[in-house]
This record gives structure tokens, sequence and C-alpha cells, in this order.
């Protein structure tokens, strides 16, 4: 009953609490007034979005501030630690920034939910990208990002590097895979477009990535250069499709990818360093006006094929606005000078310098990041309304609904209700705590944990027939109930899954694979078992998978994209 309660208060706060995306006057002749009393090297720290080393004020993270004057940290997991002291933490790093450039700093993190998170005390843990797309419930997205954003901000956070917009159709591809919202270019875009909404809603900037796609590759750009062999016109119909729909809807910032485009560019140039890709095409063509932010540059496609500080300089003259660095030592150091030298050279005009910094600034100033009060620079903390705590107030319930919502069975006969009939005993696979500890209270004796190699011990009642003549004829009849075998697979590995299989079959037990990971290795499968997917391992998934488990309700049977099972490419 208090679930029900919880989904209808979701619903009125659909009807109560507007959606719209950041405010859309744009504050350009008021960043031009900032800008044109900035000195050179202000101007150049704001190009720079660049790491810290630890997870509280010191010494070293001071001298950074001062000696670069970046406009923006991005912070990691051991930049983190409990919600107070991270907020303290950036309130620090705020207070040395005013004091070393006079302007405050874009804080942002890749808080994309799901397998990818950052903060862990002070945010809830949604599930990834996938599971929103398979929930596919565009309001809940949206309440979940506008409650992500609100949570971030009373931290100090103003920027996410979320939402993945890459359509993921490639089933081999080793990092993106449930960080996207499925293998549909109109699912990425619906999700998308609601995700930014509601993010930007709240005042934090979202930063879509990674343009113009990192879906249909194989290889992962943190440790090689990936190519996509596709001319521009499959882009304008898969790859772009979600960047256009974002960007029509208002969305203010887009990372690069660090990907080669040999049939667009003719050589193996990756979209960050290429004129086309973020001049031609980004601004001009598709008329983007926000911030354009490298990929991180000490990814391998950057640093094993270029030199840094030079690849930098080439990212700018490309159309970047932030060059993204994760460290804070030596390549820091040669991507400022470099910078710095290609002002002075005339490689990158102050023209080209000042229309970055517009942009970077105006976002600061609408975004509530800073004001410019009669000629001085003013640094503004984000206050939460009524409203806003109310709806914070909904966040877990937001996130078990969206979770449950997710949950998809495959490979079951449609009259087969799974796991609603109580009088079948389940015999457990898992190695996840968490999950096991769901599933033993949800189903109390009913449910039993073994490990692989105990299947062959698993009674199994003996099947009684019942002969009767009808018409000459013999039925047989059976009233037994067979036990079911869960095998709970997060990474998964097919010679595993083929051995549970064969190990059950000889038993004439019923298996069923739980699946918390990647789905698209087991989707290619052939002959995969009866599976349920949850697309997300987090806390809420996992309460919603023992829920299911235990028979609270039925995983829905069809989603609305394509996982790449045999059955449906014949």
């Amino acid at each position: 009953m208090k679930k029900r309660i919880a989904f209808i208060a979701i619903s009125i706060m659909l009807i109560v609490f507007p959606y719209t995306s950041c405010p859309v006057r744009r504050m350009h002749r008021e960043a031009s007034n900032v800008v044109k009393n900035m000195t050179i090297d202000q101007k150049l720290g704001m190009l720079l979005m660049i790491g810290v080393p630890t997870n509280s004020m010191s010494r070293s993270v001071r001298s950074i501030i001062y000696d670069y004057q970046p406009g923006g940290i991005i912070l990691f997991r051991y930049n983190i630690s409990d919600k107070n002291s991270t907020a303290k933490f950036i309130e620090d790093m705020q207070d040395a920034s005013m004091k070393a450039t006079g302007f405050p700093l874009f804080i942002s993190l890749d808080q994309e939910s799901g397998r990818v998170i950052r903060v862990v005390d002070g945010a809830t843990q949604f599930p990834g990208a996938m599971a929103m797309g398979v929930c596919d419930d565009e309001d809940l997205v949206k309440i979940s990002a506008r409650i992500l954003g609100l949570q971030l901000r009373q931290i100090g956070i103003n920027m996410n590097l979320a939402p993945v917009l890459d359509v993921n159709n490639n089933p081999k591809n080793p990092v993106i895979n449930t960080r996207s919202f499925g293998s549909s270019p109109v699912v990425v875009s619906r999700m998308g477009v609601a995700y930014v909404v509601g993010l930007q809603g709240a005042l934090c900037i979202a930063i879509g990535k990674h343009f113009p796609g990192h879906g249909d590759t194989s290889d992962d750009s943190h440790f090689t250069l990936p190519i996509i062999p596709y001319p521009l016109a499959r882009l304008m119909e898969i790859e772009l499709v979600p960047f256009i729909r974002t960007i029509e809807r208002g969305m203010d910032g887009i990372m690069t990818a660090h990907i080669a485009y040999p049939e667009i560019l003719h050589d193996s140039t990756p979209a960050t360093l290429s004129p086309f890709f973020l001049t031609e095409l980004l601004r001009k063509k598709l008329g983007f006006e926000g911030i354009v932010m490298t990929d991180d540059m000490e990814m391998h496609a950057i640093s094993k094929n270029y030199d840094i500080g030079e690849a930098a300089v080439k990212a700018v003259q490309a159309g970047a606005d932030i060059i993204l660095i994760s460290s804070y030592g030596n390549a820091l150091k040669k991507i400022r000078n470099s910078l710095r030298e290609a002002v002075k050279r005339g490689d990158i005009t102050v023209d080209r310098l000042d229309a970055s910094v517009n942009r970077i600034i105006e976002l600061k100033l609408r975004y509530k990041i800073m004001e410019a009060v009669d000629g001085k620079i003013v640094r503004k903390n984000h206050e939460l309304s009524k409203e806003d705590l109310e709806m914070l107030e909904h966040a877990e319930s937001v996130n078990r609904k969206m979770s449950r919502m997710a949950i998809y069975a495959h490979g079951f006969a449609e009259d087969d209700n799974i796991f609603m009939d109580p009088k079948v005993p389940l015999y457990i696979i898992t190695d996840n705590a968490y999950l096991r500890s769901g599933i033993a209270t949800l189903c109390g004796q009913r449910a039993r944990f073994i490990g692989s190699s105990e299947i062959s011990t698993i009674p199994v009642p003996e099947v009684k027939k019942e002969e009767r003549t009808n018409s000459n004829k013999k039925k047989e009849k059976t009233d037994v109930t067979l036990p079911m075998v869960l095998f709970h697979v997060h990474d998964p590995n097919e010679s595993a899954i083929r051995q549970v299989a064969k190990l059950c079959a000889d038993r004439n037990l019923r298996l069923c694979v739980l699946s918390t990971g990647n789905p698209f290795p087991l989707a290619a499968m052939e002959d995969l078992p009866p599976t349920i997917f949850t697309f997300s391992a987090t806390k809420a998934s996992l309460d919603e998978l023992a829920e299911c488990i235990s028979g609270s309700f039925e995983p829905k049977r069809k989603i609305n994209f394509e996982l790449g099972f045999p059955s449906a490419k014949k």
C-alpha cells in the first residue's frame, strides 16, 4: 500500500511541478561586458577543466588553482567523501578560485547513474541509462534527472557530464553498453531530451556525450583510437539524431568523442580535433550555441597519437571551448603553456579565444554560478526552493518505480507466470550478498542458496503419471512442481551459463538466468535460457529483482529497442 501511495505521489508531482530546461534567455551582452575586462591568462584559464589530487583543501590543490587559474574542476571518486565533507571541499575550492582569478568554478563529475557514479552519499543511486530506456517513461526520467540535479547543486556541483547520447547498436562495445539509453536513436533521443530538461531544470548543466557518437565501435578510446567507418548520411540517420533532438531542446553542453571517421574526414583525425565536426557540423549545421568540451585529453586515443599540448591547441582551433584533463601534473603544464604560446603566435586568435570564454561566462551567469554586480563578479550559492525540497522527499520512490519498470523477462512462454506459484522451490546461485539477502527476506524458506556444483544434489520429485482411458486414448497427467534454478550473472560468461544449463537439463530442472550487467553478450547467445534482465546493479534494481522473484509483480515481456537476440535476426 505504501508503494502505491508513493507512486501516486509521483504522478501528482508531474502535475504540480513544471519541467522546463534552464531559462532560455541567453546572457550574451552581460557575458561580453565581463570578458572585455579579462586578461589573457584569465581567459586561457577558463578553457581548462582539470583534476585535483585530494578530497579536501590542501596546499597542492591551492597551488593548482593559483598556478593554472582553471575555469573548472572535475571530481572523481577519490575526490569525494561524505556529502558534508565534499560540500566543504568544493566551497574551499570556490573561495580559492575567487581569490586567485576573480571567478567561480565549474564543478563537474560523471554522475551518469548505474555503473558510472562518483557521489554515493548525498545522491540517489538511480539505475543507469539503459534501464531508463527500458523503463520508457519520459516523465520519470525527467523527475529522476531533476532530483539528481538538485542533489548535486546542494553539494556544490553545478555540471554533470551526462547524459550519454550514444546509440549503442554494437553488441561488442566495451565501454558504452548500459551507459546508453538503448540501441534505437528514437529511444535515446526521447530519454535524452527528458534527462537534459530535468537536469538543467535543476540549474545543473548537462553535458551530452560523446559527439558525434561512440556507440557503434568495439574499441575503447581510453586505450586506443576507435574507428567508425560510416559516411555522414549514416550518422545523420542514427548517431547524430539524439544530439540534434537535445540541441533543439536547449542542451547547453556537449563532450566530443576521440574517434576517427575516415569515410568523412578521409584520414584518422579524431572528432575532438576536427574543425569539420566541431565547427562546420556542430556549430553551423546543427546550430549548437552551448559549450563544447573535449573528452579527457589523456585518454590514449589522443595521448598515444599526439603531443598533448599540440592536441589541445588543435582542439581549440577545431572549435572546442573547454579542454578536459583528469590529471594535474606535467600534462596540464604542457597544455597550458601550449595554449599560451599559440595565442602569442596568433595560431589561436584573440577573437577565437573570446568566443569560447564568452560562452563559458554566459553559462556561469545563466546558471546562477555567479553574477556581475556593478562590474564586479560575485559568486552565487544556489538555494533550493520549498518545491525543490518537497521533490527530494520522493527520490527513493522514483528510484524504485523506475527500477521496477526496467525489469524485463525474455524467453518465457506467454502463459508462464514465472515466479507467481509459491509452491515452486527456488535454488539461487549468486555471489552478490545484497541480492542474496533481499531474496532470503522476501522468499523465506522457498529460496535456498547453492553453488553451481550443488545442482546435482537438488532433490527432484518423482513424476507421477496417471493413465486414463478416454476414447481408446491414453492421457498422461502430472501434479508435480519442478524446482527452478536461478543463476545470477553480472559479467556474462557464456561457458558458465552453458555448463549450468546442461546440469539443469540433466536433472529436468527449470533454469532462469538473472542478468544485472551488460545484456548484449547474453542476447548474442544461441539457445539462451529464459532470462530476467535488470540492466542495472544498483541497490534499488537488486531490491526490485528480489521483489520480482518473490512474485510481487510480473516483469515486462517487451521492450522498445533491440538487444540483438538471434531469433530477432531471423
